[in-house]
């Protein structure tokens, strides 16, 4: 993982020194317009970001509420004395509905959590062309960013629109 950052890192400055290079040499006293977002901080104030973990939570609550019952079916199936083969067969079913239940959970989420964050990648994209923006970075492969440059807040402002 830490060879993974270092690489990417690397080659961003790689990538940034050839076009401050290349362009300096065309366009000669160019000013460049960078920009960063802390692109975390930026998704947890969307609103969208709030409602679907809202959501999450109550699907949850839901899933827990069901496994409940379950184990609770599952205490009175084992006062009626079962066969220890009825009571295993009884409690690998109860085990195949939850672990479908998380996966189900887990699956869904995961794809919408995703639709979030590429919203707001565009939304920041669609900013930074607006505003003539040269290069945004996020926060994963910068080591620093000064204030100066960034405009997380005015992409927060933005999301809670």
């Amino acid at each position: 993982m830490k060879k993974m950052v270092v690489t990417l890192v690397l080659a961003l400055v790689l990538v940034l020194s050839v076009v401050v290079i290349s362009d300096t040499q065309v366009n000669p006293g160019r000013n460049y317009k960078v920009g960063f977002v802390n692109l975390e901080q930026a998704v947890e104030n969307y609103y969208k970001w709030t409602d679907l973990n809202e959501k999450y939570l109550n699907d949850l609550q839901f899933y827990q509420t069901r496994i409940k019952r379950m184990e609770e079916d599952f205490v009175q199936f084992q006062s009626t004395n079962p066969s220890q083969e009825d009571l295993q067969k009884r409690y690998m079913e109860i085990q195949t509905r939850i672990n479908e239940m998380q996966t189900a959970l887990q699956s869904e989420y995961s794809k919408k959590t995703d639709e979030v964050i590429m919203e707001v990648q565009m939304i920041v994209s669609n900013f930074a062309q607006e505003n003539n923006y040269d290069l945004v970075v996020y926060e994963a492969g910068t080591v620093y960013a000064s204030d100066f440059v960034n405009i997380t807040d005015t992409i927060i402002q933005i999301l809670k629109k």
